[in-house]
């Protein structure tokens, strides 16, 4: 033992102590006062007035530094053991002493004593083990430096190889290593003995060893520090015992679930690689019991993601081993392929994050000692913004606490500005110097709403919901802060002096209030603190003497942090150890304080704005979530994923419904430029990322921020036991794999139906995490691949298969009224594909169909559904489409026709809606069935396009009818359907003239809704003539529905579906119908005698039922029957009979009855019962006083007729047309019968008209079908270039000649007949124009599929795409949002989309060399908004170029045929960005990576600014030094006409510096530049000399004249110049026909390459690119590219030699 009295003698400066004492950052206040230093006479340093503690550390340093020394040199186990015990002992009484142990190289020490241990395992051997462990745990505890040197210095595999070596020569037992190395992990030392006895027990019996790893070891309340330890156990699992290893494995189990906090570190300590390893190739020693409960934690730790080596590992482990003999190329591996899919579920729920709390230590967090705020003051004069994404696992306690925002004043003493802290009760707590005492912020009172808008559960807009900014947090109970889940808190406190002017929001919904004036500012610096403190009181303490002018002034913020209460209690001595040595001289703790005490919590990300937002923007940072790092400044729309701006989007239309407009104008702001936010303005931002290693003390973790200067300056350090987790998700990791491609392989590589499950969550799963997945899903067109493969495996879709991708496109099948539409792309290609979806089971199908009701029915955001998303999806047109094929069985269409009205009632519009059902049931309600096609339960096969179901297509047309009656019953859809279409006509379009029973009683039932709502439609009816077609058709289409139905409409019961004797009302209110239910009455009195031969009774005196009148038989009794009932019952249907019209219709029925009765002899039962009731009826009527007399005297007679007083007085009577030539003949034959009656002409003048538009709908929608059925077809040949499917036979439904027909009407297509006008008598309609759409053949039908959503095609013209020395031809769109370019398709002469293989030569524009396309290409596209300018090119001498600049620095330049074509363009471009257009969409992705070099020649000016009156603007700002040389130049190119997408006129630049010997660039020296005043031809006396004397002899010979026979800039120059940079190595080749040039001819040397530009005579007048001045890595081969070796140094080309002064190769551009 070393004796104290040695060092009194000769009193040490700390020499290990650090030497700028200002940057501690308050770790230890006392060190902040700087301590004079004298020499004493031994000449030694030495301070005269230390305080005695300081002298005591000092002393310790100097003990810790002797004992190290003894160490290396101890040869005896007893010797080592003792001196190790001293260093332990040392190193717990005095802190500092640790940086002491590393920088005498303690870590390898102690290693070396570990190796050179000598068997056999003894107590002195364990005891040296456990001490080592002890020494090394108590020295990297709390201490980053001494921690990173550890892992520096040994690693795990060095560790791992030491204690194996101890293990197996038997130094030491195994389960004593173990002991150590978890107690090691742990900083807990009371665990060394977990193992000591899991071998003796029997291996069998593992409910014996979990009970003792449960019992040993409390994992809650345990934090892990040194991971190593764990890793290490798992490497040397190879050495134990089965029990052994099942004990580990409990225990590690245990671990992974005891806290989230030990869970990040574990995942970062390399276990996963480990534990995979185990599970996917498993050793021997490693039991296949053991295999569920290592998948388990396996599964645990990649919730929180994994390293991208691992992650590799990991995919790259999803591909068996397959042999040369495999029928497969590749097959999956499903064990991985569920683990993986386990861990993708949590996929970017946790974010990276700073943990407080993990240790004994009550101050633990991030110090920020001076903070200068940007020189503003605190509060600042705008108000300020606290904005924090934590987790709370675990509330403080009584002697902690959770404060999240603390802010002192300057000076001395300190003055509280702010204090927002959890107390241990959990609730909230702010309080400002304003307030008497602290506030506790409660919250708002429940209110009856639906949620806030989250990404959880969006909220619709309706009258329960309120606004934005004024929402009650739901789902917490009482005051308690949230805990166990990443919560949003954001504080906002305003400046104006108004009620509730502090403002607290949870998760971006307003959760409390408070009333404060705004505290008095303060001038920086500020402290601030990050983390976990004791408690304190908010009033300032007592000040101590004396004061020290050094002290600054502290904003604690996060965790408990608050200031010590006086400056010197941080300067005094640690307390000695709790616990004695448990060995002599040991001096080591079982345990390093290390129980989980205090508050847990964890910060993601945190920022202090000095400036109070708007009341909507919380929720839109809360919309970002947790994973987001930035400064809200840049645009934020394209970090959202669909579900976040879904949620955003309700929220917003939520305030739009409560008329409440107030900050939508800066959220929109927000999402498209980010938040109007100074640099200035933002006091801190603290993520983990923001955290680094201080340079300068290695371990140490600083806070850095990025200064305006663009330098990293540090404001703060991590302190206490705080730990810094950085992950990486398993989502990013796919992005950086591969993106969605990786994924949509997965599926591709499916077998069985698990896997397709386990393959498509993964894909769902890492889509939902990441916007830029989704982002390359939408690109690469994805969805539709997805489909196609899943098409091509449509046995494997299970029911798991179909929840995974419905809940992905937002359906919630646990708790329906959460459902809502978030991918509306994906979901507009995945849910409406029915052509998928009918090839599934029926079970399936049905809940395919059933979702729908789920979405617009039950859900209650289905306003929000219907009105933003079904609207622009078209899913009525794919209903009714899917009702014309053959793709769903019969049995199925009473589910198709349910969605199709569930779809239809809630997205009720007159595009999306009315007319295509209108025009659907027009087309096909008389359209006759056909046997002709299949079976129409066969379902078409999974690789063609559905066929087209001609045989029951008028019966499917018959429900849809009958649906959308239904519909219009509502109040408000019927007043949409007047307001959209002339409904009268629409009634006797739909009735048709062979109506069948089904339809006569819906349009029927269609008249009385429209008369119930407005009585004045009778007469509008009337204008139509619908009431006389009525009269003639209703007779044949009689039966008990349509007798209801007209029942209901002549009293004006709308569709009661019941009798009107039943239902009570007997009132006539339309008695136009009257004459038709006459007619009818007079049709079946007809049919009863002529319908067919007389049927005798059978033998029990029953007329047989089979006769052919006998169904109109008792249909005409019933109506007779019902007739006298009414006369007897109601007033006003006598009134009704008694009209003498009226009257004499029923009375020439009745008579011809009689009288045909009486003259055929067609006496039977039935007939005379009919007979008896016709005549009873007549006998009633006149009976009536009203009743005419001459009518009177006809009925009497009726009574007592007699076949023989039949006269023939009525001989001379026009005969009628017959009704079979009557219908034969057009309207204008018919007019020449002055016989037919006025009621036949008008029902002939109308049945003609209705029958022309009709032909004219059915010609549309069979366009409409076929497109429908071209674009299904069309779309198999085009996914079989991405996936290819085996083929097969294919069935054909339709006739050739029918084919034939088809295409012979799409090249002649009919006029819409919307287009035409129809008058009806008087009445003028001249709203056919809403009626429809053109149906004209779509010509761009081949590129729609790559629009997007929404977008409509503009303009679309033939161009040919430069870059470089490549032309590509391809179509340039313009549409309405966007612009596309799509390579290798044109349009020929007649417009039509055709590949450019195929196209004549007189197409393509530009000779030359052509791309060569491989398949189908994506379109480029561009938002209309990012288009920043567009100018005329000349390209090859020809005026027909443009070149569009972006507002991402990106451009392209296309080639027209000529300018006619430029011109049309150049003008549709110019009106969308003048004018604009009400639906442009806007911007929601990130801008894709930039492609080549070329485009970074400076940043895009609009082309006004490059107008020749202000190029001379240009030079004078250049003059004046407002804009650089660099940007003058590439102002210059541009207005020249130069552009870096085409090598023959690319931007030049000059040679400026002509040093290129020196060592050291003198940039005062004028030789050291060029002369600019001179072209590089001239440069030299004999080059200016050749170029005039070429010159005169070119002019001597009558030749035209010039000074020099090169260019200063061409493709081959620039290819010459930029050979070792992709592209244009590719276009060096294609210049110099294929290869390299020779190698002495490359650029090889910029030296060389000046003296030849400069002073060779041979011509070589070359200048430089901007590359020179942009690019170092030009001038590498990175590529290793093989140019050969030059004859004339035998060294091989490789990167270009650089001038002496240039070090690397950015310094040469920093020269130029």
């Amino acid at each position: 033992m070393l004796r104290l009295g040695a060092a009194i003698l000769s009193p040490l400066r700390p020499k290990f102590d650090n030497n700028d004492q200002s940057q501690t950052h308050g770790r230890h206040s006392a060190r902040l006062l700087p301590t004079p230093v004298y020499t004493s006479i031994s000449g030694q340093d030495y301070e005269p007035n230390e305080a005695p503690e300081d002298f005591a550390r000092d002393a310790k340093m100097e003990l810790m530094r002797r004992a190290t020394d003894d160490l290396k040199s101890a040869s005896q186990d007893a010797e080592r053991l003792q001196l190790l015990g001293d260093i332990l002992h040392i190193m717990d009484t005095e802190s500092g002493t640790k940086d002491v142990f590393r920088e005498m190289d303690g870590f390898l020490v102690t290693l070396n004593i570990l190796s050179s241990l000598r068997p056999p395992s003894t107590l002195l051997n364990d005891n040296i083990l456990k001490t080592v462990f002890s020494v090394l745990a108590l020295s990297a505890h709390d201490h980053q430096e001494n921690r990173a040197a550890f892992q520096a210095l040994t690693g795990d595999l060095v560790l791992c190889e030491t204690l194996e070596t101890l293990v197996s020569t038997k130094t030491a037992s195994l389960a004593h290593v173990f002991g150590c190395l978890l107690a090691f992990a742990a900083d807990d030392f009371d665990l060394v003995g977990v193992f000591i006895d899991t071998e003796a027990i029997d291996n069998a019996n593992w409910e014996a060893i979990d009970a003792k790893v449960i019992s040993s070891v409390d994992v809650h309340s345990l934090a892990l520090h040194n991971t190593i330890g764990i890793a290490t156990i798992l490497r040397l699992l190879h050495l134990a015992s089965s029990s052994t290893t099942h004990a580990v494995l409990k225990l590690l189990d245990r671990l992974v679930y005891s806290g989230h906090r030990n869970q990040a570190l574990l995942n970062q300590s390399g276990i996963i690689r480990i534990l995979f390893d185990f599970l996917h190739t498993p050793p021997s020693f490693i039991p296949q019991s053991e295999a569920p409960a290592i998948a388990k934690s396996l599964k645990r730790l990649l919730e929180m993601g994994a390293s991208l080596e691992e992650s590799r590992v990991i995919f790259e482990s999803l591909l068996k081993p397959m042999d040369d003999k495999a029928a497969k190329a590749h097959e999956l591996n499903t064990p991985t392929l569920e683990l993986l899919r386990s861990g993708m579920r949590a996929a970017g729920k946790w974010p990276s994050f700073i943990a407080f709390g993990t240790g004994g230590d009550r101050r633990a967090g991030i110090e920020m000692p001076k903070c200068h705020l940007n020189g503003r003051t605190f509060p600042g004069s705008a108000g300020f913004t606290f904005l924090a994404w934590i987790y709370i696992e675990k509330l403080p306690g009584q002697l902690s606490e959770l404060q999240l925002l603390h802010a002192e004043s300057t000076g001395w003493p300190p003055r509280t500005l702010c204090s927002l802290k959890i107390l241990s009760s959990g609730i909230l707590s702010y309080y400002t110097p304003s307030m008497r005492e602290p506030t506790v912020l409660e919250p708002l009172p429940q209110q009856p709403t639906t949620p806030t808008p989250s990404t959880a559960a969006p909220v619709d807009p309706n009258p329960a919901v309120p606004p934005i900014g004024n929402t009650a947090l739901p789902n917490y109970s009482g005051s308690t802060f949230p805990i166990r889940r990443w919560v949003h808190l954001a504080l906002v406190h305003h400046v104006a002096r108004t009620p509730n002017n502090v403002r607290v929001f949870l998760d971006g919904t307003l959760y409390a209030t408070a009333t404060s004036p705004y505290p008095k500012t303060s001038p920086p610096p500020v402290s601030l603190f990050v983390g976990n403190d004791e408690p304190r009181p908010v009033a300032p303490p007592v000040p101590p003497p004396p004061a020290s002018p050094l002290l600054g002034n502290r904003l604690s913020f996060f965790g408990g942090g608050s200031r010590p209460r006086t400056p010197v209690l941080e300067s005094q001595p640690d307390p000695a150890p709790a616990n004695p040595p448990s060995l002599p001289g040991s001096g080591f703790r079982n345990s390093l304080t290390n129980k989980l005490s205090g508050p847990i919590w964890f910060l993601a990300s945190s920022h202090l704005l000095l400036q109070s937002l708007p009341n909507e923007l919380p929720r839109l940072c809360f919309t970002l979530g947790p994973s987001y790092v930035g400064n809200f400044q840049d645009c934020l729309s394209r970090f959202l994923t669909y579900k976040t701006s879904t949620s955003l989007n309700i929220g917003i239309q939520n305030q739009k419904h409560h008329n409440s407009q107030e900050g939508l104008g800066s959220l929109t702001k927000a999402l498209n430029e980010g938040i109007d936010l100074k640099e200035s303005h933002i006091a801190y931002s603290v993520n983990p990322y923001a955290i680094s290693e201080d340079k300068s003390r290695s371990g140490v973790l600083v806070v850095s921020r990025k200064e305006s200067n663009g330098k990293e300056a540090e404001f703060g350090e991590v302190v206490g036991s705080t730990t810094v987790i950085r992950l990486t998700s398993l989502h990013a990791a796919i992005w950086d794999f591969g993106g969605a491609a990786v994924l949509l392989r997965l599926v591709e590589l499916a077998s069985t139906e698990q896997e397709l499950a386990n393959a498509l969550s993964v894909l769902v799963d890492g889509l939902n995490a990441s916007w830029q997945n989704i982002d390359d899903m939408e690109r690469m067109n994805g969805y539709t691949i997805l489909m196609s493969i899943l098409r091509s495996k449509i046995q494997l879709v299970s029911l798991d298969v179909f929840h995974i991708l419905l809940e992905f496109l937002g359906v919630d099948f646990a708790a329906h009224e959460n459902t809502t539409i978030t991918d509306y792309v994906a979901y507009r290609i995945i849910a409406l594909d029915f052509s998928f979806w009918s090839l599934l089971p029926p079970p399936l199908q049905r809940l395919h169909l059933a979702h729908f009701d789920m979405i617009l029915l039950t859900s209650k955001f289905r306003h929000f559904n219907a009105k933003f998303r079904f609207v622009k999806f078209g899913a009525v047109k794919k209903l009714l489409f899917v009702l014309q094929t053959s793709m769903y069985r019969n049995e199925m269409i009473p589910e198709v026709i349910s969605a199709l009205a569930g779809i239809a009632r809630q997205s009720f519009s007159t595009e999306a809606t009315i007319k295509p059902i209108v025009s659907f049931l027009a087309a096909n309600l008389e359209r006759e069935d056909s046997n002709s096609t299949s079976d129409s339960g066969v379902t078409a096969p999974s690789n063609s396009a559905p066929a087209v179901d001609k045989s029951s297509v008028r019966e499917r047309a018959e429900q849809v009818l009958e649906a959308f009656v239904n519909i219009l019953s509502s109040d408000a859809h019927m007043i949409k359907f007047k307001s959209a279409l002339p409904a009268p006509r629409i009634c006797l379009l739909l009735l048709g003239s062979k109506p069948t029973p089904v339809v006569a009683a819906q349009i029927l039932n269609l008249v009385g809704l429209m008369m119930e709502k407005d009585s004045s439609y009778a007469r509008k009816l009337d204008l139509v003539s619908f009431w006389s077609v009525l009269k003639e058709v209703l007779p044949s289409a009689w039966d008990p529905s349509v007798h209801v139905a007209a029942f209901d409409v002549l009293f004006g019961r709308a569709s009661t579906g019941t009798s009107p004797l039943l239902s009570g009302t007997s009132k006539v209110v339309c008695a136009r119908v009257f004459p038709s239910i006459l007619a009818v009455l007079d049709h079946g009195l007809k049919t009863m005698l002529h319908g067919g031969p007389d049927v005798p009774p059978n033998s029990e005196g029953v007329e047989s039922t089979l006769s052919p009148a006998s169904t109109t038989d008792s249909y005409t009794e019933v109506l007779a029957e019902e007739l006298i009932e009414l006369h007897s019952s109601s007033q006003s249907f006598r009134s009704l009979l008694q009209s003498k019209p009226v009257l004499s219709i029923f009375i020439k029925s009745a008579q011809s009855f009689i009288m045909d009765v009486a003259h055929f002899n067609r006496t039977n039962s039935r007939t005379t019962r009919i007979s008896e009731k016709i005549t009873h009826l007549a006998l009633m009527c006149a009976l009536d006083q009203s009743v005419d007399p001459q009518q009177k005297e006809e009925i009497l007679k009726l009574s007592h007729y007699n076949p023989a007083e039949v006269t023939t007085s009525n001989t001379n009577t026009p005969q009628p047309v017959p009704s079979l030539l009557r219908r034969s003949m057009t309207f204008r034959q018919s007019l020449r019968f002055d016989t037919t009656p006025a009621v036949d002409r008008n029902y002939l003048k109308a049945l003609d008209r209705t029958n022309t538009w009709r032909q004219l709908i059915i010609s549309s929608e069979q366009k409409r079908l076929r497109k429908s059925h071209q674009d299904q077809k069309k779309l198999q040949p085009e996914l079989a270039m991405f996936y290819p499917t085996p083929a097969a036979p294919i069935t054909r439904t339709q006739d050739p000649s029918d084919a034939e027909a088809d295409t012979q009407s799409i090249m002649q297509p009919d006029a819409p007949p919307w287009q035409e006008s129809y008058e009806y008598e008087s009445m003028t309609l001249d709203d056919d124009s809403r009626w429809g759409d053109d149906p004209a053949e779509d010509k761009n039908r081949r590129v729609r599929h790559e629009l997007e959503p929404g977008d409509v095609v503009e303009e679309v013209r033939t161009v040919t795409r430069i870059v470089g020395v490549d032309a590509s031809p391809g179509l340039l769109i313009v549409g309405r949002s966007h612009i596309y370019m799509m390579d290798g398709l044109v349009q020929d002469q007649s417009g039509d989309i055709i590949d450019a293989r195929d196209a004549p030569k007189d197409v393509l524009s530009v000779p030359g060399t052509m791309l060569e396309l491989d398949g189908r290409q994506t379109a480029q596209r561009w938002p209309i908004e990012q288009v920043s300018a567009f100018s005329k090119r000349s390209y090859l001498f020809r005026d027909v170029a443009l070149e569009i600049y972006f507002r991402d620095s990106r451009s392209i330049l296309v080639v027209f045929s000529n300018k006619q074509d430029r011109q049309v363009l150049l003008g549709r471009l110019n009106a969308i960005r003048v004018h604009g257009l009400d639906d442009i969409a806007p911007v929601t992705a990130a801008p894709t990576k930039t492609g080549t070099i070329m485009t970074l020649v400076g940043q895009r000016l609009p082309m006004s600014f490059l107008a020749s009156d202000e190029i001379g603007a240009a030079q004078r700002r250049w003059q004046n030094r407002e804009i650089s040389n660099y940007t003058y130049l590439s102002l210059i190119n541009q207005a020249s006409g130069r552009t870096p997408n085409d090598l023959t006129q690319y931007p030049v630049f000059p040679w400026v510096l002509s040093d290129y010997t020196s060592e050291i660039l003198d940039l005062t020296s004028q030789e050291t530049f060029r002369d600019l005043s001179k072209p590089i031809g001239a440069l030299t006396p004999v080059k200016r000399e050749a170029a005039e004397m070429r010159y005169l002899n070119l002019e001597q010979v009558d030749e035209v004249p010039f000074h020099y026979g090169t260019h200063f800039s061409s493709s081959m120059i620039v290819s010459h110049f930029l050979i070792r940079l992709s592209p244009f190595s590719h276009y060096f080749k294609v210049l110099q026909g294929g290869d390299w040039d020779l190698p002495d001819r490359l650029f090889t040397d910029i030296k060389r390459a000046w003296d030849s530009a400069s002073s060779d005579s041979r011509g070589d007048v070359r200048e430089l690119i901007p590359e020179f001045y942009t690019c170092p890595e030009f001038l590498e081969n990175l590529s290793k590219l093989d140019f050969g070796v030059q004859t004339s140094s035998s060294q091989k080309v490789d990167s270009v030699e650089l001038p002496p002064w240039a070090k690397k190769v950015q310094m040469t551009t920093r020269k130029y």
